[in-house]
């Protein structure tokens, strides 16, 4: 598997990280919004949404930069792979998906700056360049 098949891999694995982010965040807005509704308890009738609609933003904002930077991997932007650096390192503390994300993330972002520092031809007519300074 070369460096671009990872790349590709890495975009989508945030992708996917971040819809599982989602998927909570829906739920836990639409239970709580709908058990605010029937609730007896007038003062939890009030609470209920509020707290369903708080979580279910602040999984929302959390699930968006992961979501911007598998964008940005797999369409090749400049910004892409940094983002994603940074979102898999603070990914880290979130044992083990996110643990294997973020590690996933240094490594791929460590082994493309190899590949792109690596000079294109390193010897000219089979021998060794020389080097004066």
């Amino acid at each position: 598997m070369d460096i671009n098949q990872h790349i590709r891999a890495l975009g989508i694995a945030h992708i996917i990280y971040s819809c599982l982010l989602l998927i909570p965040a829906a739920i836990v807005f639409a239970v709580l919004t709908t058990v605010g509704m029937f609730v007896d308890d007038p003062e939890a009738a009030q609470i209920l949404p509020v707290v369903g609609t708080g979580v279910g933003i602040f999984l929302f904002v959390l699930a968006v930069p992961g979501l911007l930077a598998g964008y940005g991997v797999l369409t090749g932007k400049s910004w892409g792979l940094p983002i994603a650096l940074v979102i898999g390192l603070l990914n880290i503390l979130c044992f083990p998906f996110g643990t294997a994300l973020g590690g996933y993330s240094l490594w791929v972002f460590t082994k493309s700056n190899e590949q792109s520092r690596e000079p294109e031809s390193v010897q000219v007519g089979g021998e060794k360049p020389t080097y004066t300074s």
